[in-house]
């Protein structure tokens, strides 16, 4: 994949996220937005790579809560959780951007040291 479709899907998983957030429900486009997304990072940056691991570090619920926690105490988790995932997505754009993408800075550097 090159550096210009990364940015693309990306910029678009970074929006898709903000317009979620800007929601007050839990929406099933949720759970398409989260999958589309891990497949974009797996696929840009490796299952392995630390991209991975900071994407799903994020948590769109409380980590404690009780039978007396008020809905919009959830609602307001899950739309931290969308900012803050929107704001990982937009740092691995700047990386893009900024360094090209891991394996094509791989393969240049051997065509250098090749010549």
């Amino acid at each position: 994949m090159n550096s210009v479709k990364a940015i693309d899907i990306l910029k678009r998983q970074s929006g898709a996220a903000i317009s979620l957030a800007r929601g007050d429900k839990d929406v099933p486009e949720f759970s398409k937005w989260h999958r589309d997304t891990k497949v974009a990072i797996e696929r840009i940056f490796g299952s392995q790579s630390s991209h991975m691991s900071d994407y799903e570090d994020v948590r769109y619920s409380l980590g404690i809560f009780t039978t007396d926690t008020p809905d919009y105490v959830f609602a307001e988790a899950r739309r931290d959780g969308l900012r803050h995932a929107a704001t990982i997505l937009d740092s691995m754009i700047d990386e893009i951007t900024e360094y090209g993408l891991p394996g094509r800075q791989q393969r240049l550097r051997f065509r250098t040291l090749s010549l």
